[in-house]
């Protein structure tokens, strides 16, 4: 049969038949060496009597014997490297004037957070990623790719320029709000920065200046924080703040002690805690769990009365021996 592809074949004689081998010729399709070749045109069988039996670049015939002409074209090397191909493959032998196109894949994605960018190509500084090139001589296109990681990042924290994908080695700078949120003499402030899973206790400013040389994902740490008001009936209290839950207050007011008026002297005594009438005695301060407003306390240094007291036991004395003396003048007098 026709086509059956094997030396052998069997078939049924019982009645006349024909069978005939079939031949088919095969030529390299191209021959080379180096950056120069040769191209597969097409072969020519001819039988023995000069008579064309078949041409193709695979042609068959079963007449014997038969003469072959191979015929060929000059070519030349094209080729390419990695992500990028030349008609096709990443290297060919294409013919003298004939076209060949390059093309570079325009985003390789690892997904793995890093991908690479095509940039150019090497030898022309051409920014296409498909090029059309004729043939005069051997040719490579070599294309040029930028290697880039991807930067994810927890809102409302943003990288300046709202870019994700960043250059391998470039710094880039990230900010966050001081306060992400707040209500009712509560808020949640910004603590930390954490990079790729890892906290980062020194990193507490909202702006983070990272060098990017690996796939990152910035999030962060919070902290809540309570209002506290403070009140003072001698000299001023600091103004209202914002305190770390489970932190002291350390404040006191301005000054720590006071006379008003003279010789009354008031010293700083501790917090009272007005909603629950708790006193925090001074060097004891109030941790604080919620918002509160807490009014100074103050006690009376008893030292300066007591100093005063004895001056003043003094000058009663006087002033009543000074009297009883002018009095016993006066009865003399008369008395003359």
């Amino acid at each position: 049969p026709t086509g059956a592809g094997f030396p052998y074949v069997a078939v049924d004689v019982q009645k006349p038949v024909v069978v005939k081998a079939v031949y088919r010729v095969e030529a390299p399709a191209v021959v080379s060496e180096g950056d120069y070749g040769i191209n597969l045109v097409d072969a020519v069988v001819y039988d023995a009597f000069g008579n064309i039996v078949d041409v193709g670049r695979s042609p068959k015939f079963s007449a014997y014997p038969v003469n072959v002409v191979a015929r060929y074209k000059p070519s030349y090397l094209m080729s390419t490297s990695a992500w990028a191909t030349v008609n096709g493959t990443s290297k060919t032998y294409a013919e003298y004037m004939t076209k060949a196109v390059f093309r570079a894949e325009p985003v390789v994605d690892l997904r793995n957070g890093t991908r690479y960018v095509f940039v150019k190509w090497a030898e022309i500084e051409d920014t296409n990623t498909v090029l059309v090139e004729t043939v005069t001589g051997p040719l490579r296109r070599t294309p040029v790719y930028v290697r880039q990681h991807r930067v994810v990042v927890a809102p409302p924290a943003q990288v300046e320029g709202n870019i994700t994908w960043v250059d391998a080695g470039k710094t880039i700078r990230i900010t966050i709000p001081s306060v992400i949120s707040e209500q009712a003499g509560v808020r949640v402030a910004f603590k930390n920065w954490v990079i790729n899973g890892v906290p980062n206790a020194t990193a507490r400013s909202t702006t983070l200046t990272i060098r990017v040389d690996r796939p990152l994902n910035i999030t962060y740490q919070t902290k809540k924080q309570y209002q506290v008001s403070l009140t003072t009936r001698y000299g001023s209290a600091p103004p209202t703040m914002w305190v770390d839950e489970g932190n002291a207050l350390g404040v006191v007011p301005t000054p720590a002690d006071v006379w008003s008026p003279p010789p009354l002297r008031f010293v700083f005594a501790g917090w009272r805690d007005v909603a629950t009438g708790v006193v925090y005695n001074y060097p004891q301060m109030p941790y604080v769990y919620g918002p509160a407003t807490y009014e100074a306390v103050w006690s009376l240094d008893p030292l300066p009365l007591v100093a005063i007291g004895g001056a003043a036991g003094v000058a009663v004395f006087l002033v009543w021996f000074l009297r009883r003396r002018r009095l016993r003048m006066m009865m003399a007098e008369i008395a003359e």
